[in-house]
């Protein structure tokens, strides 16, 4: 089976420019990097080992996943957490993009996730603390003024 994926990853792929013009956008025999859909197939058994070994107590650090892209949300100290996720992308022949890695304290600042800057805040009703899109609390806002 490794052998297929690897062949996947090897073929080109081919788009088009605005003019309509067939050319590799990307893959091919150079590739050793996955694809999206790929990468989304094997989070999945991110997700699983994660749950599985309740790495979500023990570490105390929950992931968030929307297709291949994914935010770690520790309670703690982020050492393990990350040593874990890449321990486990490792053994699923992956690795992680260092470039698009950060570790962030959400409290007093925000982080990017998915095209959102995410922070941490208190709700004004309850006052526990919740997460939420910046742009999103500001059109909560704003709908409530009016």
């Amino acid at each position: 089976m490794d052998h297929i994926i690897k062949l996947w990853l090897k073929v080109p792929v081919i788009g088009e420019d605005k003019g309509g013009t067939r050319r590799n956008v990307g893959g091919g025999k150079a590739n050793s990097k996955g694809t999206p859909l790929l990468a989304n197939c094997y989070l999945h058994l991110l997700d699983r080992i994660w749950g599985k070994h309740q790495l979500r107590w023990k570490l105390k650090a929950r992931i968030v996943r929307y297709a291949d892209d994914f935010v770690v949300l520790c309670a703690g100290k982020v050492d393990a957490p990350l040593n874990a996720v890449r321990q486990v992308l490792g053994r699923l022949d992956l690795t992680l993009n260092e470039a698009k890695t950060c570790i962030v304290d959400a409290r007093p600042e925000s982080f990017n996730f998915l095209g959102f800057a995410i922070r941490v805040s208190k709700g004004w009703k309850s006052g526990k603390v919740i997460r939420m899109p910046a742009r999103q609390r500001n059109l909560l806002r704003k709908s409530n003024s009016v």
